[in-house]
């Protein structure tokens, strides 16, 4: 390889051309990813500003302060999760913000960002998405009818599971 600078020429040889190759490869094969994603983490359970991610003050403007970089195991690829929680006996509803890696298997099996699950004693509508923050809306879809027609598509699901064992 020869460079020299003063007259701006650069001649590399094509094994030295191979070599910065094999380099560069390697250092972009083995070099960390910028796959993190940041999620709202908290649990309205124990922090009430999780409910709204508002902070008590006038103009509620959105608060960051639940906003971490997600941490999962390796090789895994990490998205955010919104899950509430209607407890029947109590009336009292709890929003869970996290991060996940392993998405529930209704979201495996039909490609469904949203679903509800009906349990004894609680109903959980669970949300998955792939953006920084995207957990942090109050609906996660926007409107009432998108959560009806997700409601109704997930009972569907479920039906249909009962149905295909029978």
């Amino acid at each position: 390889m020869v460079l020299n600078l003063a007259s701006s020429q650069y001649h590399l040889s094509p094994n030295a051309v191979t070599s910065l190759i094999k380099k560069f490869s390697f250092f972009l094969l083995f070099s960390p990813t910028a796959d993190a994603i940041r999620c709202h983490q908290c649990n309205s359970h124990q922090e009430e500003d999780c409910i709204t991610l508002r902070l008590s003050t006038p103009g509620n403007v959105l608060n960051d302060q639940f906003l971490k970089e997600c941490q999962v195991p390796n090789n895994m690829t990490a998205f955010c999760r919104k899950t509430v929680l209607k407890i029947e006996v109590t009336g009292e509803q709890r929003t869970i913000r996290e991060c996940g890696w392993k998405r529930d298997k209704v979201q495996q099996e039909t490609g469904v960002s949203c679903f509800s699950a009906d349990h004894e004693g609680y109903t959980q509508i669970i949300c998955a998405c792939d953006e920084d923050g995207c957990n942090g809306s109050p609906s996660l879809g926007g409107s009432h009818s998108k959560w009806t027609v997700l409601a109704v598509t997930g009972v569907s699901v479920a039906i249909a599971a009962v149905l295909r064992r029978n």
